[in-house]
């Protein structure tokens, strides 16, 4: 059995179709060609050469040569695609986790299923321990917010409940 050596670069090497051009360079310069003998059939007078369907066509095969200019292993028609296409995305993005866009194991809930869901939750959920604060201590307690002396600060607890601690004033 015979083997082998596969180059590793047997993937980038690009197809050539008329001596050193690539198929995108060859329909660049031959697009226009192909539309200036529509031009030199169509237009008046037909099929009859005259000077603005020579501009037209030495025009767009100027643009075609140029579009097909290689640097850096790709085509000037490439990189201004590439630059369009950068400047028409959109600047601002917006994160939702919450999105179902693309996610193949969401179901389909209906509007009784979800009225029934937030009956069962409002039920199950716990009931907070409130303390019954009375009208002279709420005073009391927003006279000492409101003092600049009595440095008020939050916290948040381990236990994810929020303390505010407040200095004694003197």
């Amino acid at each position: 059995m015979r083997r082998s050596v596969v180059p590793a670069q047997i993937t980038t090497v690009e197809d050539r179709v008329l001596g050193n051009l690539t198929p995108y360079q060859a329909g660049l310069i031959s697009a226009p060609l192909v539309f200036g003998i529509v031009v030199y059939a169509m237009l008046p007078p037909n099929f009859h050469l005259v000077m603005y369907k020579i501009g037209i066509v030495v025009g767009l095969e100027l643009i075609g040569g140029v579009l097909s200019i290689k640097k850096d292993d790709q085509m000037l028609a490439f990189w201004i695609a590439k630059r369009l296409r950068y400047n028409m995305r959109s600047r601002l993005y917006i994160y939702d986790k919450n999105d179902d866009f693309l996610r193949s194991n969401v179901a389909e809930i209906s509007q009784s299923d979800i009225g029934e869901k937030q009956e069962t939750e409002a039920a199950k959920t716990p009931m907070l321990a409130t303390s019954e604060i009375g009208t002279g201590e709420i005073v009391r307690i927003e006279q000492i917010m409101a003092d600049e002396r009595a440095n008020l600060r939050f916290k948040a607890g381990k236990d994810g409940k929020l303390y505010a601690l407040i200095e004694e004033i003197k």
